[in-house]
């Protein structure tokens, strides 16, 4: 089960933005509807995975995928980081057109992947507690 939903990756992107770079037969959502859906949902477990991955090398090693919160859901910046990682995901399949400072290829989300693995490797290394019932 992936830690984000669709709905909370088109609150960040936008839901055009989103079905564009989910369909990449440039067939539009009409057409493609099933296909889109089905890269948009693969890239939310996709970075859940990711992130699976990474709190497995941590304290969360038993814990894995991560609990839900008691109400449902999960924290904030869990959310908030699969959805980053998901959104770079989809975009890179549309191609690169920016460069970094040596130019090298890189995503336009690349900023995004980075602040959610910085994020990650917060809650990995102790420094962002994310509280009960991911600590003891």
């Amino acid at each position: 089960m992936a830690y984000a939903a669709a709905g909370d990756l088109y609150n960040r992107y936008g839901i055009p933005n989103c079905y564009a770079w989910a369909d990449i037969e440039g067939l539009g959502y009409a057409n493609n509807s099933t296909q889109i859906n089905a890269r948009i949902a693969y890239a939310l477990n996709l970075a859940s995975d990711q992130m699976d991955d990474r709190f497995r090398a941590s304290k969360f090693s038993l814990r894995t995928p991560l609990p839900q919160l008691s109400g449902g859901g999960y924290p904030t910046c869990i959310i908030d980081s699969c959805v980053k990682l998901a959104g770079e995901w989809l975009a890179s399949a549309r191609g690169y057109s920016d460069r970094d400072q040596e130019g090298r290829p890189i995503s336009p989300l690349w900023a995004d992947k980075l602040d959610a693995l910085r994020n990650i490797e917060e809650i990995v290394s102790g420094k962002q507690n994310l509280g009960p019932p991911y600590t003891q």
